[in-house]
């Protein structure tokens, strides 16, 4: 695949895992780039299905339309959390088509405490409260490397 493939040739393919709000509007995003979608969703005529190339009706975890997913697109992501790591990383070898982003990356974000875990671990800051219910939470808690200015600041 290269930068011009739109332009002289067939189409890039995007797979999607999932369907839903998320899906339809990076479908709606990447029809003006050339990016035809492919969206994999259980949910027949799910929201996606009105702008994707074309719609595989199958659970986020069954294998064949996984499968068949990758074998239709250029690249593979996803827009929803129960997509199977495992059985991205399986596919992925098995056809050689990109996923993205990593399905060990999809298996860390699928858990939000071993996110934030993982990011303590690798030095970052995760967010306040992140394993604590909203009620735990205390606005002075809230990060000073956030991007919004102090609340008295704001108008």
């Amino acid at each position: 695949m290269t930068d011009t493939d739109t332009l002289t040739g067939d189409p890039v393919v995007l797979g999607v895992v999932g369907g839903g709000q998320l899906g339809r509007m990076l479908a709606e995003a990447a029809s003006p780039l050339g990016v035809e979608v492919l969206v994999l969703d259980p949910t027949p005529d799910c929201p996606a299905a009105a702008v994707a190339r074309d719609q595989i009706v199958a659970d986020f975890d069954d294998r064949d339309g996984v499968l068949e997913l990758a074998e239709r697109a250029d690249v593979v992501t996803v827009e929803i959390e129960l997509a199977d790591p495992d059985l991205l990383a399986e596919v992925r070898a098995e056809t050689d088509t990109p996923v993205h982003p990593d399905p060990e990356s999809i298996r860390t974000t699928r858990d939000k405490l071993v996110e934030a875990s993982s990011l303590a671990d690798a030095g970052s800051s995760p967010a306040a409260g992140v394993g604590s219910s909203t009620e735990e939470l205390d606005p002075a808690d809230v990060s000073p490397s956030s991007s919004l200015p102090p609340r008295s600041n704001r108008r």
